[in-house]
């Protein structure tokens, strides 16, 4: 739009750059997607301080790795002192990132947009306490949620606007009394620069006697539905065999991750050791209790996977039939079992499924999104004197 006036960051991947250098030090796979196309170098404001912080005391002290809050602070206290001199007309920040930014920007009166990664805290731990319950996990209610998400709802409150990217997502705001106007929904992308398919070819379709290749990507927890899953997968026994990728949680259970003869764990991947670790398994399976987008369901379509995911995850599918019920492991097993019984399925959804992620594409989302700054701006310009509250819209 040419509009935009600094776009602040820990590190961005550019020459001349601190995660250029910190590239050639950890590796590059480290940093990819920390740039984007278009946006003009001289906008770009890297304050990396915080981030080094974290990753020296993580060596030193492994037990709180977990913990972003007093970096996420430092970053935020940083970007709100140089909105003063900014002066902008939108202010966009992202959840527990910028609580004291938004405060900023609403005294120079921005308007205020902020990016909301997860689902409403409070909407969240009531479907988490059923999956607990259903799950049979002992679980022990606290008294208060966190300083991190007590930090986000003081951010809900200040913004004027929320993004989401769901149904769903959009769903667990409005139950906690978010009014539809204030909330601005688009869908999220997969970039085909990134996920693709090599080759056409689906060894699960031409070796039928062999397992069902499934896998997982995420973080191995209870909101992605894992006790669920590894039911399922008990329940197809061997006709399939699950790789689960991704990290383990705080409060992992210890079978989750125990290697069996159908279950084997990786641990996380990059890009592009996950592009490839896509396109050697059949179906990938998102079996999540509380999901508010799935990047994954994208990205693994985009490389040629059918994708076997619930209701409650906010990713988009070609056909209702890609979704089955959340905690239901005996539908998540009857929809695995479909394609192991019928490979032929595996080519025609895997062609369906990367026609699909084709349609959703990182053009798609900032197309939605210039029209919100659009509007914005036109209303501070005074093109348009209907309230803030009147803008937000599903797309």
């Amino acid at each position: 739009m040419g509009q935009l006036q600094a776009f602040y960051c820990s590190l961005y991947d550019a020459p001349g750059y601190w995660g250029a250098r910190f590239g050639d030090f950890v590796g590059k796979a480290f940093f990819e997607g920390r740039r984007a196309d278009g946006l003009v170098l001289d906008q770009v404001v890297e304050f990396p301080w915080p981030l080094v912080w974290k990753a020296i005391r993580d060596r030193l002290y492994r037990r709180g790795k977990g913990n972003w809050l007093t970096v996420n602070s430092a970053f935020d206290l940083w970007a709100a002192g140089r909105l003063q001199r900014e002066l902008p007309s939108i202010f966009v920040g992202t959840a527990s990132s910028d609580l004291y930014s938004l405060k900023a920007a609403k005294r120079i009166g921005a308007t205020l947009v902020h990016d909301c990664p997860g689902v409403h805290p409070y909407f969240e731990a009531r479907i988490l306490e059923e999956a607990a319950e259903r799950a049979g996990m002992q679980t022990h209610k606290r008294a208060g949620f966190g300083l991190m998400k007590s930090r986000k709802l003081r951010e809900y409150a200040l913004a004027d606007v929320l993004m989401v990217y769901s149904d769903f997502h959009r769903k667990s705001f409005q139950e906690q009394g978010y009014p539809s106007a204030r909330i601005f929904q688009s869908a999220l992308w997969a970039d085909s620069s990134i996920w693709y398919r090599d080759a056409l070819d689906y060894p699960g379709c031409t070796i039928p006697k062999k397992p069902l290749k499934l896998l997982f990507v995420g973080s191995i927890s209870l909101r992605k539905g894992i006790p669920f899953l590894l039911d399922a997968i008990a329940q197809c026994g061997a006709a399939v065999e699950l790789t689960l990728v991704g990290s383990l949680q705080f409060g992992t259970h210890p079978s989750w991750v125990e290697k069996t003869n159908n279950v084997t764990y990786l641990g996380p991947q990059s890009k592009t050791q996950l592009r490839n670790t896509y396109q050697s398994h059949d179906v990938l399976v998102l079996p999540s209790v509380c999901d508010s987008f799935g990047f994954v369901a994208l990205e693994a379509m985009a490389c040629g996977l059918p994708v076997v995911m619930t209701e409650n995850c906010g990713a988009p599918s070609p056909d209702p039939s890609w979704k089955v019920r959340a905690m239901d492991s005996q539908q998540l097993a009857e929809r695995i079992v479909y394609y192991s019984d019928d490979r032929a399925r595996l080519r025609e959804d895997g062609a369906a499924a990367m026609a699909f992620a084709a349609l959703f594409t990182p053009q798609r989302y900032r197309c939605h999104v210039r029209e919100l700054f659009s509007t914005i701006l036109n209303m501070h310009e005074g093109k348009n004197q209907d309230s803030i509250l009147g803008i937000s819209k599903k797309v």
